[in-house]
């Protein structure tokens, strides 16, 4: 059967019913669908083209299905609400992890607990423990006791960014402590913190970032630990902060 067509038939028809969606952290999200002619599939939106009707969002990815003499096309578009980056999505575990009892805050000085210095109370410096024969150690109930459990934090976070420099900062900040990020006021931490030392001056110590790319956006993920004892600022380089 002949195709039967009544006045102009534009290049791509964008169909009704679209929307623009928000995630509630300002990341925008859109699906529109074209009917054209099989003929005019190549002009389908193209990764990076700008959303016919908002220019905050981009393409993402598009794919077509022909019907005879037509096609059905589909566009995936991203993009921000404001500005360069969306706030953290945060998430966060308490635990605790290992740790040499030489680490313990109450190792050198008191902090809590106790009248003396747990070092002054049978260590053995060449043994490097408490041991049995110690009768300080014995009394005190330090007998075998090499390691401590220490409160920790785990924090995660994803926020999209359209700015590559912001990301850089992200992956320069790798293996180094910092003091705060952007909105994390409203993220709930161990409140007690017994710096092990002086030195021992910030709690937070960024441990790893990944990425993927949607369109011109990069999501992120990252991963910090919040150590009540605090991480050396000797051993640990200090990332920029807010």
């Amino acid at each position: 059967m002949p195709l039967i067509t009544k006045g102009n038939v534009p290049g791509l028809e964008l169909q009704p019913g679209w929307s623009i969606d928000n995630d509630g952290y300002g990341l925008l999200t859109s699906r529109l669908t074209f009917r054209c002619k099989k003929e005019s599939v190549g002009d389908r939106p193209k990764k990076l083209d700008a959303h016919p009707e908002d220019s905050r969002l981009q393409c993402h990815r598009s794919s077509y299905t022909q019907d005879g003499a037509w096609a059905t096309v589909v566009a995936e578009y991203v993009g921000l609400e404001a500005g360069t980056y969306t706030p953290i999505q945060w998430a966060a575990d308490f635990s605790g992890s290992t740790q040499p009892i030489q680490s313990h805050p109450n190792f050198v000085n008191v902090k809590f607990g106790t009248a003396t210095p747990l070092k002054d109370l049978g260590w053995d410096k060449d043994a490097q423990a408490f041991p049995e024969d110690n009768s300080v150690a014995e009394t005190n109930g330090l007998v075998g006791i090499r390691q401590f459990i220490a409160p920790e934090m785990a924090v995660t976070g994803t926020f999209y960014t359209s700015d590559k420099s912001w990301l850089q900062k992200w992956a320069d900040g790798v293996g180094k402590t910092f003091e705060a990020l952007p909105g994390d006021s409203s993220v709930v931490l161990i409140s007690t913190f017994q710096p092990i030392s002086p030195n021992h001056d910030r709690k937070s110590l960024l441990t790893g970032i990944a990425y993927e790319m949607y369109a011109h956006l990069y999501k992120v993920n990252f991963q910090a630990k919040v150590a009540t004892g605090g991480f050396h600022k000797f051993v640990y380089d200090r990332a920029p902060t807010t």
